[in-house]
């Protein structure tokens, strides 16, 4: 099939994404862009960590300073916070640090069929195309033939796959 200029506004591609994606790659524009947002995340993870660590060890000392014959219990209770969140950031760095690798790998992937609504707890609105599920959003959703067949570009991130762009088939 063709570029669908529809498809295109909707999923924020164009005909150049399209014919690199089913290609196997990303556009020059999709890695700038994928670049960009890494740059960024690197960044921010540089400012905010600090600030991170610091609130953490103030909550310690505020823990031991204000606590009286429970210093111990005040302080197991810190201990169980502390390392619920650090094992939380690792949890997220460990996955957005996947998400960048696939984006910089550039590999891009195909997946033809019919796709389905996957509910979500969370009010989000997915699809699914065999193993593959996309995040979307409701005007995505909507502007999808529910009777056609189609062919999905994507990148393997997780816990949805990156859709980058997709044809009638």
């Amino acid at each position: 099939m063709a570029y669908d200029p529809k498809l295109g506004r909707l999923f924020l591609f164009d005909a150049e994404d399209l014919q690199a994606n089913l290609a196997g790659r990303l556009s020059a524009s999709q890695a700038q862009g994928f670049a960009a947002a890494a740059s960024s995340g690197r960044r921010r993870t540089r400012v905010v960590l600090p600030i991170f660590g610091l609130l953490l060890g103030a909550t310690v000392v505020l823990a031991a300073a204000n606590s009286g014959p429970d210093t111990a219990a005040a302080l197991a209770v810190v201990g169980v916070m502390v390392t619920f969140l650090v094992l939380l950031v690792g949890f997220f760095a460990r996955r957005q640090g996947h998400t960048e690798a696939v984006h910089a790998d550039g590999r891009v992937y195909t997946i033809e069929g019919p796709f389905e609504y996957d509910p979500s707890l969370d009010g989000s609105w997915r699809i699914r195309v065999g193993e593959f599920t996309f995040g979307v959003e409701l005007l995505q959703y909507e502007g999808l033939d529910a009777d056609a067949t189609y062919r999905f570009a994507f990148l393997p991130t997780e816990p949805n796959a990156t859709l980058l762009s997709l044809e009638r088939a």
